[in-house]
């Protein structure tokens, strides 16, 4: 392969990898605007108001199980093997609500599609850690989560508009991962075992692992995590019950956070540039809670458009910040174990928040959902203040 080609052929490949990173995103965004739709569909099935929500959190309740197991076989037996493998599974599975009309089962093949969700998201992180290193790792880490955000603008409008046709129509979008399978097979390159691969950037050997860095990562996934996952998963009821609108308008909302998110994603590089990684992450819950207290208060669509704005853009920092920073104190030979268990970390979040959030939901003394956007708003603000003092005193120190 001469000079040329192989630079073509790296440019597919990036391309390619972030494209199949956001089958991940697909696996939730998709249906997210049609849960009311879904409700009404099974409306005569006992506590089904208590089932829709395990519909959008079931699949990450697996993924949580899987991802890491996922990363060791991916650093075991290959990349590629489990990439390839789990968008098959993800292909079979995401287009059985065209034609399965038991709850039962297609909670079954939901559940089975959380299994595509971890290896896609564990192998797509890791492969970008064994290609990049340093500033160009920043660059793709930056571009795979503008891409996840990006694309969930796409699959949650378009989720939005095949729900008020009809509540099978949203499953037909899983078929676009027949699409990626072939790219995938011809441009991925496999790593081997120390994470060395055809490249365009000399990627630098970690030695050792830094523990301390991994556990503080993986207790900020968690949080962060619920934090976000309230918005997806209550505002579509909150525009519904508040101001009357359907799915199309709650997918359009939707899609503000992710738009922004995504903008925000792809400044990462510039970002790190201005900041640490602890100053980012208290950044990232500052932004959220001031996007939360306006939707709080919010006596329109349209300011809860602007408030999703704000919050957007903190949606945009933790995925690449904490890849990055991960991708430095980990060696290549366990880079899919331990991004396996971030993104364990990040699922068991999404399956945890309906339990979190629900006592606060149903208190009356606390105004319901005002209640619940109200207390995260607090925390937030508290956590940020937190990461603040951190990074004062680390500036202290240096200084």
């Amino acid at each position: 392969m001469n000079q040329v080609s192989r630079q073509k052929h790296f440019r597919i490949r990036q391309f390619v990898l972030l494209v199949t990173s956001t089958v991940t995103v697909m696996v939730g965004a998709t249906l997210t605007p049609a849960l009311p739709e879904l409700q009404r569909h099974f409306a005569d099935t006992p506590n089904i108001n208590l089932l829709i929500p395990l519909f959008l959190t079931l699949p990450p309740l697996i993924s949580a199980g899987t991802a890491p197991l996922a990363g060791y076989i991916a650093d075991r037996f290959g990349r590629k093997n489990v990439l390839t493998a789990s968008l098959v599974i993800g292909l079979i599975s995401g287009t059985t609500g065209l034609y399965v009309d038991s709850l039962t089962w297609l909670f079954v093949f939901r559940a089975i599609l959380g299994i595509t969700s971890a290896g896609v998201l564990t192998v797509t992180t890791t492969l970008i850690a064994d290609y990049y290193s340093e500033g160009k790792r920043q660059h793709v880490m930056g571009m795979q989560a503008g891409f996840n955000s990006g694309s969930a603008v796409l699959y949650l409008i378009l989720g939005g508009v095949l729900a008020e046709l009809h509540w099978r129509a949203p499953f037909v979008i899983y078929l676009l991962i027949a699409v990626l399978i072939p790219y995938v097979i011809r441009y991925i390159d496999e790593p081997d075992r120390n994470g060395r691969t055809q490249t365009t950037d000399e990627v630098k050997p970690v030695s050792g692992i830094r523990w301390s860095t991994v556990i503080h990562l993986y207790i900020y996934a968690f949080v962060i995590m619920v934090a976000f996952f309230i918005v997806p998963l209550q505002l579509p009821f909150l525009l519904e019950e508040r101001f009357g609108l359907t799915a199309r308008w709650a997918g359009f909302a939707l899609a503000v956070p992710a738009l922004m998110g995504s903008v925000s994603s792809f400044l990462y590089r510039k970002y790190r540039s201005w900041f640490s990684y602890q100053a980012l992450n208290g950044l990232c819950f500052l932004l959220i809670a001031i996007g939360y207290i306006i939707i709080a208060y919010a006596g329109s669509y349209w300011l809860i458009l602007a408030a999703l704005v704000v919050g957007g853009f903190g949606y945009g920092i933790p995925g690449p910040n904490m890849n990055v920073w991960l991708g430095e104190v980990t060696p290549a030979d366990m880079r899919g174990r331990i991004y396996g268990g971030l993104n364990g970390v990040l699922f068991i979040g999404q399956f945890a928040t309906p339990f979190i959030i629900t006592p606060i939901i149903l208190a009356n003394t606390l105004h319901g959902t005002l209640g619940l956007y109200g207390i995260t708003t607090i925390f937030s603000v508290i956590v940020a203040i937190g990461y603040g003092i951190v990074v004062y005193l680390e500036r202290k120190n240096q200084s």
